[in-house]
């Protein structure tokens, strides 16, 4: 970020305020890994992530390492998203490039059309459930970018099953 911002005042003092550099920690390699599958199988560089079920963070912080691309996380752990929320603010990335909100996609409103990517790393944390897939998979599509968005949710064979049915 360039720039200066002048302020004008009674007083002839001057403070000077810096914004935080990112702290770069060593990445985990199976979530840099598959971070980097999904960026390369996707195209998607820049833009907004939607990651659904933060789960530990790695994905997530893998996808702000290595794209462009602004990530806004949905969990529905009210202390996971609060240690989260400290751990990206630490590394200057909180309010920058993440943002990172309590709930799921099916009790927070989130704008038609945003992502041009939806990952997941908890899908229960997410609010994915058998229950829930017949609500989930609309709002799923509801946030993705038409022409070139797209979802990679890591599924077990018999919810993959359950999923294609429901999108067809």
């Amino acid at each position: 970020v360039e720039g200066s911002m002048y302020c004008f005042g009674d007083t002839a003092s001057a403070r000077v305020f810096t914004q935080k550099t990112p702290v770069r920690k060593k990445s985990h390699h199976r979530w840099s890994e598959q971070a980097r599958q999904i960026l390369d199988n996707t195209d998607a560089r820049e833009g907004y992530a939607l990651v659904l079920g933060v789960g530990t963070g790695q994905l997530l912080e893998e996808i702000v390492r290595q794209s462009d691309l602004y990530v806004i996380g949905l969990d529905n752990d009210a202390v996971n998203v609060n240690r989260l929320r400290r751990r990206f603010d630490q590394a200057g990335l909180y309010g920058d490039r993440v943002t990172i909100l309590q709930g799921t996609i099916l009790d927070t409103p989130v704008s038609p059309y945003l992502a041009n990517l939806v990952v997941s790393e908890d899908l229960k944390g997410a609010g994915y459930t058998k229950a829930s897939a017949k609500d989930f998979i609309p709002r799923l599509f509801h946030v993705l970018r038409p022409y070139g968005g797209a979802a990679c949710l890591v599924l077990a064979e018999t919810q993959r099953d359950s999923f294609q049915q429901l999108v067809q």
